[in-house]
């Protein structure tokens, strides 16, 4: 992680990592490439539409879904161009020559892995020596289970996994969403699941505008995704858990979010469904929590 720390790394039996993942050019991975790799490809697992996503410390800072895959890098880049130096960029589907120009021509990039990439691709890349250019397969199997080591052994929970499903959520306020704005909520949703909680995500046409992560208050988590993103009016927001009082929403509204989507559960649930109703807010609860620590 760090230039004065030795690391290693050990496959587990019948899934070696090698055979997972394949490195084309560029330097040696390190530990940091492999972890946001790693990020990548559990974010990948709940997106089946072509997509793309930047990745920095282990965390999506841009992703964006759309049909046509160098659209998908435009958003997802757009999202934060500062945060995006010196990240790990990921696709889901074959990267082309074009593609790989793009991903040239918007700046300096640490890795960039797809399923496969096209003999153009790899020729555009080729002119970045430092570039790391890696093939992942799309079968590669998923982990079940999330381990930690902590003093004197491990703690060990199933891996968070869980899809929300439409036909689970509750509409607590008095306006409900349309059939576009519930795929937009529910693509919301899906999004900050891979944030480090307190999380928050703003999203418009199935892009990220604003993200935050990490945040120990909420509230300061909604401001910061508020202040990152470009223009969130007529834009949705996504919380990893529900929210402990209505100041988040009161933000919200004047940032011009017209929905948002939420796990509830909240004992303050009444006071921040009366501060939607006020503001005119669409609210969804899920009842799933997407806590990541």
């Amino acid at each position: 992680e760090n230039p004065h720390q030795k690391a290693s790394i050990y496959s587990l039996e019948g899934i070696p990592f090698n055979e997972q993942l394949k490195k084309i050019q560029g330097k040696e991975l390190s530990f940091n490439n492999i972890l946001d790799i790693q990020a990548g490809i559990r974010i990948f697992s709940d997106f089946r539409e072509p997509c793309s996503v930047v990745i920095k410390h282990n965390s999506p800072c841009g992703l964006s879904v759309d049909r046509n895959l160098i659209e998908a890098y435009r958003r997802a880049y757009k999202t934060d161009k500062i945060s995006s130096f010196g990240g790990v960029v990921g696709f889901n589907r074959k990267v082309n020559k074009e593609v790989a120009e793009e991903v040239v021509r918007s700046g300096f990039r640490e890795v960039v892995f797809a399923p496969s990439f096209t003999k153009g691709a790899i020729n555009v890349f080729s002119q970045k020596s430092h570039l790391i250019v890696c093939e992942v397969k799309s079968n590669t199997k998923k982990l079940l289970w999330d381990m930690r080591q902590i003093n004197g052994g491990f703690l060990l929970q199933e891996r968070d996994t869980l899809i929300c499903k439409s036909d689970l959520l509750k509409f607590p306020t008095f306006k409900k969403p349309n059939r576009k704005m519930l795929e937009e909520l529910l693509f919301a949703f899906k999004v900050v699941k891979h944030l480090k909680s307190n999380a928050i995500a703003i999203t418009k046409g199935k892009t990220t505008l604003g993200l935050c992560g990490g945040q120990p208050s909420r509230i300061d988590a909604v401001k910061i995704a508020i202040k990152k993103a470009l223009n969130t009016r007529g834009a949705v927001l996504a919380s990893d858990a529900f929210f402990p009082y209505s100041d988040s929403i009161e933000e919200a509204y004047r940032a011009g979010i017209k929905a948002v989507i939420q796990p509830g559960g909240s004992k303050k649930d009444k006071e921040v469904i009366e501060a939607c109703n006020k503001y005119g807010i669409v609210m969804v609860f899920t009842g799933i929590r997407h806590f990541l620590h």
